[in-house]
């Protein structure tokens, strides 16, 4: 199973991932610009999505694609 990671901020088709999981993605998991990752807000879907930009404390992304999560 793919890692997921938590976002809050989305605004149309792009999310924004800060704090620790912005943190963890870039320094721990060395994810680059044209990565794909996915990741959930707790709104009962998992979104797949492509990195865009990368900085310090954030890392935004396109939406490709946004799936029920039928765990929930």
């Amino acid at each position: 199973m793919d890692n997921r990671y938590y976002f809050l901020e989305k605004k149309d088709d792009v999310v924004t991932i800060a704090g620790q999981e912005a943190q963890h993605l870039s320094k721990v998991r060395r994810c680059k610009i044209g990565d794909e990752i996915v990741a959930f807000n707790g709104d009962g879907y998992d979104y797949h999505l492509k990195i865009n930009a990368i900085t310090k404390d954030r890392i935004e992304c396109s939406v490709i694609s946004r799936n029920l999560n039928n765990a929930m």
